[in-house]
């Protein structure tokens, strides 16, 4: 069976999505052969690095992003994943009409 490395990428707020996301990254990543990893994973004293991110990324079968508030550091994570050319998922909630002008 192959091996999956995943990462995912979302916004920290408004929390319930955030929470909504974390909640699917964890059953993917309870998926045999799956290893996923989320920007909270890559958190280093309470900091993160752009090359952890990077290189988690790079390392990634395949990216999830959540692009519904269009939040910038999940947007240069998206770029970082094409530039890679990585697999990615956009995800974003049509529901979430606070960026509704944005989109």
């Amino acid at each position: 069976m192959p091996y999956a490395k995943v990462f995912v990428g979302f916004a920290s707020t408004p929390a319930a999505l955030a929470d909504t996301v974390r909640t699917g990254a964890t059953a993917i990543g309870q998926l045999p052969d799956v290893d996923l990893k989320s920007w909270e994973d890559l958190r280093i004293g309470g900091t993160i690095l752009l090359d952890a991110i990077d290189g988690a990324i790079r390392e990634s079968s395949v990216s999830i992003f959540d692009v519904t508030q269009l939040n910038e550091n999940v947007l240069f994570e998206l770029g970082l994943a094409i530039g890679a050319d990585r697999i990615v998922w956009p995800l974003r909630d049509a529901s979430d009409v606070t960026k509704a002008l944005a989109w």
